[in-house]
């Protein structure tokens, strides 16, 4: 029988100690159990629902696994690669295709480019359709120990809005007219 001490994080609200534990393998097997909050980082280790099954060398590294990294400047640096590999590749194929298929001066390219990113977020709307819709809603009704779904039904009014696209409509248009 030996005494372990473990390195462990000090997450949660509910920890266990491992200070009398019996080395089985390279698993820990508790002697008796013990609550208590922690007092010092080196003597504690959160408990959880597999606190048997966890490899003393996991423990003693004090490895963390991290799943997602939100935030990485070299994540950004590849992104900001990327976009001006393909923004500049997409600029040149698209300036030859409008210079000469559609005979639009190189000097309004540029503008012309940015008025349809920007316009991509402006929704125009044209006209409002509204038509009588039944509207089915059910109710759940609790009856001599039983629960009972009753369908209602209602007529209500279903509103449908047209818009056009500012950058993905009307910008095109005035490009071919």
């Amino acid at each position: 029988m030996t005494k372990l001490s473990t390195l462990a994080y000090s997450q949660g609200k509910m920890f266990r100690r491992f200070s009398n534990c019996v080395k089985n393998g390279h698993y820990l097997e508790p002697l008796r159990p013990f609550y208590c909050f922690p007092k010092s980082a080196d003597r504690y280790i959160y408990y959880g629902s597999s606190y048997r099954y966890l490899q003393v060398s996991r423990m003693l590294k004090n490895i963390r696994t991290v799943i997602l990294k939100p935030f990485s400047l070299l994540y950004w640096g590849f992104l900001l690669f990327l976009l001006v590999t393909v923004a500049s590749s997409a600029y040149v194929y698209f300036r030859d295709l409008l210079i000469e298929g559609v005979g639009i001066p190189p000097e309004f390219f540029g503008a012309i480019l940015f008025l349809s990113l920007v316009g991509s977020f402006i929704n125009i709307p044209l006209k409002t359709f509204e038509v009588d819709n039944p509207i089915v809603v059910q109710e759940q009704v609790h009856k001599f120990g039983v629960d009972w779904v009753i369908p209602q039904v209602y007529m209500g009014k279903m509103k449908t809005l047209l818009t056009i696209n500012l950058g993905g409509g009307v910008v095109p248009i005035f490009i071919s007219l």
